[in-house]
Protein backbone atom coordinates (compact mmCIF):
# COMPACT_ATOMS: atom_id res chain seq x y z
CA UNK A 1 0.00 0.00 0.00
CA UNK A 2 1.34 3.18 -0.90
CA UNK A 3 -1.09 5.62 -0.26
CA UNK A 4 -3.69 7.24 -1.75
CA UNK A 5 -1.83 10.38 -2.74
CA UNK A 6 0.86 7.97 -4.84
CA UNK A 7 1.71 9.03 -8.20
CA UNK A 8 3.69 6.73 -10.01
CA UNK A 9 7.15 8.36 -11.94
CA UNK A 10 7.20 7.71 -15.56
CA UNK A 11 8.01 4.58 -16.41
CA UNK A 12 11.63 5.88 -17.80
CA UNK A 13 12.15 8.12 -14.53
CA UNK A 14 14.59 5.68 -12.99
CA UNK A 15 15.70 8.59 -10.30
CA UNK A 16 11.62 8.73 -9.92
CA UNK A 17 11.14 4.98 -8.95
CA UNK A 18 14.63 4.57 -6.56
CA UNK A 19 13.34 7.86 -4.71
CA UNK A 20 9.55 6.15 -4.39
CA UNK A 21 11.45 2.83 -3.23
CA UNK A 22 13.77 4.37 -0.21
CA UNK A 23 10.47 6.24 0.85
CA UNK A 24 8.45 3.22 0.93
CA UNK A 25 11.45 0.91 2.50
CA UNK A 26 11.66 3.86 5.26
CA UNK A 27 8.24 3.71 6.31
CA UNK A 28 6.93 6.84 4.13
CA UNK A 29 3.51 6.39 2.43
CA UNK A 30 1.94 8.90 0.01
CA UNK A 31 -0.89 10.33 1.63
CA UNK A 32 -3.12 13.67 1.16
CA UNK A 33 -1.52 15.03 4.24
CA UNK A 34 2.57 13.67 3.28
CA UNK A 35 2.69 17.14 1.73
CA UNK A 36 5.58 17.47 -0.86
CA UNK A 37 7.61 14.03 -1.36
CA UNK A 38 11.25 14.01 -3.02
CA UNK A 39 11.30 13.26 -6.14
CA UNK A 40 15.06 11.97 -6.55
CA UNK A 41 17.10 9.45 -4.79
CA UNK A 42 19.68 12.18 -3.48
CA UNK A 43 16.36 14.54 -2.17
CA UNK A 44 15.24 11.13 -0.36
CA UNK A 45 18.04 10.20 1.70
CA UNK A 46 18.26 13.74 2.79
CA UNK A 47 14.46 13.74 3.20
CA UNK A 48 14.83 10.28 5.16
CA UNK A 49 17.32 11.36 7.64
CA UNK A 50 15.83 14.67 8.66
CA UNK A 51 12.66 13.46 9.10
CA UNK A 52 13.14 9.68 10.47
CA UNK A 53 9.67 8.16 11.39
CA UNK A 54 9.66 7.27 14.90
CA UNK A 55 8.98 3.31 15.68
CA UNK A 56 5.45 1.94 16.85
CA UNK A 57 6.95 2.01 19.92
CA UNK A 58 8.01 5.11 19.82
CA UNK A 59 4.60 6.40 19.04
CA UNK A 60 2.61 4.24 21.80
CA UNK A 61 5.08 5.86 24.55
CA UNK A 62 4.32 9.37 23.17
CA UNK A 63 0.48 8.86 23.52
CA UNK A 64 1.41 6.96 27.12
CA UNK A 65 2.94 10.20 28.23
CA UNK A 66 0.51 12.44 26.38
CA UNK A 67 -2.27 10.70 28.40
CA UNK A 68 -0.80 10.67 31.61
CA UNK A 69 0.28 14.30 31.33
CA UNK A 70 -2.92 15.23 30.68
CA UNK A 71 -3.98 14.46 34.33
CA UNK A 72 -6.32 11.19 32.91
Amino acid sequence: MMGRAFRAPKMDDIEGWKAAELLFLAGYRFWSSSGNLPTTRREALAFIADKPLKSEGERLNQRIKATYSSGI
